[in-house]
């Protein structure tokens, strides 16, 4: 049998070899680490959200004065202990009533590669097909691979529907300095449940049954553990695990079929930050955060840190962001100006994965001033400049409306954010200290204006082409220069 309350199945990172601890350890301090190790980063990132997630359901805080000395101190081990006796017969991962699935679901395939979102399932052709086979995992791969699917479930399909975030938003988690500490900073307390009006969690609501509800009717505890999917986990014999490689006895998923659905309302994920309609006439008051697939993960950091923002009845904006109710509360409630934002987002296109975004930044976040719309400039300043450069481009090639050249433009895209992140940063950190931006808009220019020369360099070879190319770029920097004209262009510019 395996707990996941009482067994080993948290990777932790000691002196850069793998160990894995039990969540009880965890809890009383007796193992920690500075973070986790797993080959995987998605699974690095189930399992925090995972240790969130229970640590939410059987501890949570009464307020932030408690929640401060949960961070900073274990908890005793005869009270956790008693906790866990109360309820570890829910939290079996193999038996009659296991953890997060259905022991009765029918069928007999082995469906551990649905796991994996990146994984290919279901096609025969040579050049897809995956390296191996994912037919068994460890203990440990198999429930960090189940709670990734229900919190990550894309639409899948007719009747499949998708967690209770809808299409798998923006993630974001707090990390603080240890494993411990990191998961108890992405629990709310008690007071601050009540103050966003999470409806009340019915009885053991980690159990979920099979069911429809209206999100905004689905309590905090529900929402963490919320089942799109069903599936039972059978052990298939010892072997390498398809996950991290560690031999020993295996689990297979089987009859990986639709569960529960979302029918309306919105559950507000205390670890994704969301917008806010603001208009009294809105179809949806909201609406999940996510990042398009062109642009990287930075460009969305105003979303993501809204914790300083405009009054709803005095803004000109359709919407509002806030940040992740966890962020929120380590940012306005304790009082902390620096955080480490782990962040993973999956980019899907209708029901296919097409990609996984996982990164993490150091950031200092500055309050007392509009802070959100000071880095929502800095990077709509960069997506304008971007603008102006790819249209360039496309009338370098072609003097028709729609132009030509649009075979290139995802490379000049790629590059340009690529170039442009060092200086998004520079600029960041001058914020909080009232910094002039001119040097970072004259960096756009620059690197535009570079990308364009790189771009068009063969083309003004051909005799046919160099007016248009000698017109695009003067029509770039004209439109460069009218939208930043407090910028004095620099030396190379023009």
């Amino acid at each position: 049998m395996f707990n996941v309350l009482t067994h080993p199945w948290v990777p932790l990172d000691v002196g850069g070899t793998t160990k894995l601890a039990a969540y009880a350890d965890i809890l009383c301090g007796e193992s920690d680490s500075d973070d986790l190790r797993h080959p995987r980063d998605d699974l690095r990132f189930f399992a925090r959200m995972l240790l969130s997630a229970l640590t939410q359901a059987l501890f949570p805080a009464r307020d932030t004065t408690e929640l401060q000395r949960r961070i900073d101190e274990p908890l005793p081990r005869q009270r956790v202990e008693k906790r866990i006796q109360e309820v570890s017969c829910d939290f079996e991962l193999i038996g009659d009533n296991p953890f997060m699935q259905d022991a009765g679901t029918a069928g007999e395939k082995n469906c551990t590669g649905q796991l994996f979102f990146d994984i290919p399932v279901g096609t025969k052709h040579v050049l897809f097909r995956p390296v191996g086979v994912a037919d068994g995992l460890c203990p440990s791969c198999a429930l960090l691979a189940m709670y990734g699917l229900q919190a990550f479930a894309t639409q899948g399909g007719r009747g499949y529907s998708p967690g209770v975030r809808g299409a798998p938003p923006v993630t974001t988690l707090v990390r603080v300095g240890s494993v411990r500490k990191s998961m108890w900073a992405n629990t709310l307390s008690c007071a601050k449940m009540e103050a966003l009006g999470y409806p009340a969690d019915e009885k053991q609501p980690w159990c979920s049954a099979r069911h429809e509800q209206s999100g905004d009717t689905v309590g905090l505890v529900q929402g963490l553990f919320w089942q799109p999917r069903s599936l039972v986990f059978h052990e298939v014999g010892e072997g390498h695990c398809a996950s991290c490689g560690h031999v020993g006895s295996r689990l297979a998923a089987f009859s990986i079929a639709k569960k529960s659905k979302v029918t309306g309302g919105f559950f507000r994920h205390p670890f994704s930050p969301a917008f806010e309609a603001t208009g009294a006439t809105a179809k949806q008051p909201w609406s999940p955060v996510h990042v398009p697939a062109n642009r990287p993960i930075w460009t969305g950091l105003a979303d993501m840190l809204a914790v300083v923002r405009a009054d709803a009845a005095t803004t000109s904006s359709k919407s509002i962001s806030h940040a992740a109710p966890v962020v929120e509360q380590w940012v306005s409630d304790l009082g902390y100006r620096r955080a480490s934002l782990a962040i993973l987002e999956y980019h899907s296109k209708k029901t296919k994965i097409c990609g996984r975004v996982s990164e993490e930044y150091e950031l200092s976040i500055q309050l007392g001033r509009d802070f959100e719309s000071e880095v929502r400039f800095l990077v709509d300043a960069a997506q304008d400049v971007l603008g102006c450069m790819l249209k360039a481009l496309r009338e370098a090639y072609s003097n028709r409306k729609r132009g030509n050249g649009g075979f290139f433009q995802e490379d000049a895209r790629a590059e340009f954010w690529r170039a442009t992140e060092p200086s998004f940063w520079a600029a960041f950190l001058r914020i909080g200290d009232g910094g002039e931006v001119d040097e970072y808009l004259r960096g756009l220019r620059l690197v535009a204006l570079a990308l364009f020369d790189l771009h068009t360099g063969t083309s003004s070879l051909d005799n046919s082409k160099q007016a248009l190319v000698a017109q695009a770029r003067r029509r770039l920097c004209r439109h460069l220069y009218k939208r930043f004209a407090p910028v004095a262009p620099c030396r190379g510019e023009s």
